[in-house]
């Protein structure tokens, strides 16, 4: 039972995206991903930014909560 809950949280849903994205020019989609991978590449390094910024004690799971994890 484990492996079925395993393998269903690994899988991806792509319907919707290949739905949305059906017909659109190969520049477009390109233009499309390559943005989302930038969007993508840009949230990490701001939640990197923001984990760094933590004391220490919420760094390393000692304490949790307060106005720093608030944006």
């Amino acid at each position: 039972m484990e492996s079925d809950i395993k393998t269903s949280q690994e899988k991806f849903e792509l319907r919707p995206v290949v739905g949305l994205t059906r017909g659109l020019p190969l520049a477009d989609l390109e233009a499309l991903t390559i943005e989302a991978v930038r969007t993508h590449r840009r949230l990490v390094e701001k939640a990197d930014q923001l984990f760094q910024a933590l004391p220490d004690d919420y760094k390393f799971g000692k304490a949790a909560g307060g106005a720093q994890h608030l944006c």
